[in-house]
């Protein structure tokens, strides 16, 4: 990869970041498929995806995109994370549970996975979890 392309994919994922934050979810997934055509492997990309289809209630994209997370690298937390707070907004308890426990073993230190399984064991009324 020429230095060129990886200065613009790094580019496009900070500007689809800020697009993000910004709550311009149209323009940061339109950034992320931009990156996502400059390196088609990223994890950066599906997981920025995952996010942002989710706040666009586009379920189906979203788990789609997490599960390509978890496709590229099964030893990062990031994806388990992000398909257990998918499950989790889709009321599939135990599916969530699973999920963030993965997350968990490969990241105990992590919050996300921590504060997303905390509100599952509450839905699931197993509050001394």
């Amino acid at each position: 990869m020429t230095k060129n392309k990886a200065i613009k994919y790094e580019e496009l994922i900070d500007q689809a970041r800020a697009a993000y934050r910004r709550l311009d979810l149209g323009e940061a997934v339109e950034r992320y498929q931009q990156a996502q055509y400059l390196r088609p492997d990223s994890y950066e990309v599906p997981l920025g995806l995952a996010r942002t289809l989710s706040r666009m209630r586009q379920q189906a994209k979203a788990y789609q995109a997490a599960q390509k997370c978890v496709e590229l690298d099964p030893q990062r937390f990031e994806g388990y994370a992000t398909l257990g707070m998918l499950h989790f907004l889709d009321d599939h308890l135990a599916e969530a549970e699973s999920a963030l426990k993965k997350a968990l073993d490969l990241a105990p230190d992590a919050p996300e996975p921590h504060l997303t399984l905390s509100q599952v064991h509450a839905d699931m009324k197993r509050f001394e979890e």
